[in-house]
């Protein structure tokens, strides 16, 4: 056999299509089902290309018979992906079968390879057949302009395969010497190329199509639930305010009834009676603050105030000014980072913030030392990061994360008065701004609060 470039060509053409075979089966159109398409489309696409190179080379029959076998594995994935796509059933004979049956076709008529080929052209027809079947019977053709170019492709194929088989079989002479003229051949290779990058393409551009459907439907299922979530927790917060308020009345009643109680008859009780009129009282008072607590966290976020630029030094300045009663009792020192920015937010919702956090710190103060609290602010992308450090008794790493939720206190109840929703409320106040807030360490083993809250 004369050296004829194509069968070089051909052969790297071929080796290219196992490789991008090998890697689609690796990626799995399940796993990765867009990069497995395009790879699986140009795996189709190298193999028409490889395949029509090689189609005058008759006189190597392990080359036609590789090229055989891969043509029709490349059409049995082109079956799966399209069953695949459409949840239609697959079924492994189809995906494997024509491409085993076409090589042992070649195979078993090595001195008439004009009869193999023209019974592997018909083997071929009937699998585009049923691979335009599977798109009209489980397709929307109407809606989907992908799955019309697909048919497209598909038929352009079977009729080319139908037009070599049947000929063929019927007069190989007559048909060997209409494809060995140059225009047949032309029209041959332009054809089958054309069908190749059609159908190929298609599969891709249907994919995507069938990607974009699935993330409108998963935007619009999300956007459903967020509503709902929405509503859920406005009515969640509208039943607290009301529990709340509704339950500050008897309290008051069962409050003032207890001080009747000690102040008419708290002489003539015995010790252990006052005793246990002082724990009801104390209880009282404590269910009343923690109505009150929840009535502040329920009632935040409930204005829907628009944000502007708030200063943090007069934020800060405010803050100091309504704690100094507790900071003088306390011997605490506060000192406050000069240079403040300002950031986005509700200016009334920033001072209760930082006076809850300058104020637990001021409460959870170290008593062996003097409590000192420093406020400090740093650049960060797209906003400040702003620190409240102390150096009082700290909070563990393990229960950083708890501390914030509601009602969870880092101390005994008999340690320091409180009802655990100082930080919760703290972090709604972030949140509602936009911000995060976190715990890192502090100075001297204390406790160091950091939030980020945007620029305006």
């Amino acid at each position: 056999m004369t050296f004829d470039p194509r069968t070089l060509i051909a052969v790297v053409a071929l080796a290219s299509t196992m490789m991008g075979f090998a890697l689609w089966a690796i990626l799995g159109l399940r796993r990765e089902k867009g990069v497995g398409l395009w790879i699986l489309s140009l795996f189709l696409i190298a193999i028409a290309v490889g395949s029509i190179l090689i189609q005058g080379i008759q006189s190597s029959p392990w080359l036609l018979t590789g090229r055989t076998a891969l043509l029709g594995l490349a059409y049995g994935l082109r079956y799966y992906a399209l069953c695949l796509f459409f949840s239609a059933p697959r079924r492994p004979l189809l995906l494997y079968g024509p491409a085993a049956i076409e090589a042992l076709v070649i195979v078993s008529f090595p001195a008439h390879p004009a009869t193999a080929i023209a019974i592997v052209d018909l083997i071929r027809f009937l699998q585009h057949l049923l691979l335009v079947l599977v798109v009209l019977q489980y397709g929307s053709v109407r809606r989907d302009p992908a799955q019309i170019v697909m048919i497209a492709g598909l038929g352009l194929l079977a009729a080319i395969f139908a037009c070599r088989g049947v000929p063929a079989l019927l007069d190989p002479g007559l048909f060997s010497s209409l494809s060995s003229t140059s225009m047949m051949q032309s029209m041959t290779w332009l054809a089958s190329f054309v069908g190749t990058i059609l159908s190929s393409f298609a599969l891709v551009l249907m994919y995507r199509h069938k990607a974009e459907q699935d993330l409108r439907r998963a935007n619009d299922a999300l956007n459903v639930k967020a509503g709902q979530l929405a509503r859920s927790n406005a009515e969640l917060e509208q039943f607290a305010y009301v529990a709340s308020h509704d339950l500050r009345q008897p309290l008051r009643m069962v409050s003032g009834h207890l001080g009747i109680l000690e102040r008419r008859f708290g002489q003539s009780l015995t010790q252990e009676a006052r005793e246990f009129l002082g724990f009801a009282v104390d209880g009282a008072r404590r269910m009343d603050r923690l109505i009150v607590d929840l009535l502040e966290y329920a009632r935040l976020g409930r204005d829907n105030k628009p944000h502007r630029p708030v200063d943090l030094a007069a934020v800060l300045a405010e803050t100091a000014a309504i704690l100094e009663p507790a900071r003088a009792e306390a011997g605490a020192e506060i000192v406050i980072a000069a240079g403040l920015p300002a950031v986005s937010g509700d200016a009334d919702e920033l001072v209760r913030l930082f006076q809850n956090l300058i104020g637990n710190a001021l409460k959870y103060r170290h008593p062996l030392r003097t409590a000192r609290i420093d406020v400090s602010c740093r650049n960060e992308t797209g906003g400040w990061i702003i620190r409240v450090q102390d150096n009082g008794t700290g909070i563990r790493p393990e229960d950083r994360e708890r501390a914030f939720l509601i009602f969870q206190r880092m101390v005994g109840p008999d340690a320091c008065e409180g009802t655990g929703i100082g930080l919760a409320i703290c972090k709604k106040i972030v949140e509602s701004h936009g911000g995060r807030i976190w715990i890192e360490d502090g100075a001297d083993g204390g406790t160091a609060v950091c939030l980020w809250l945007p620029r305006p």
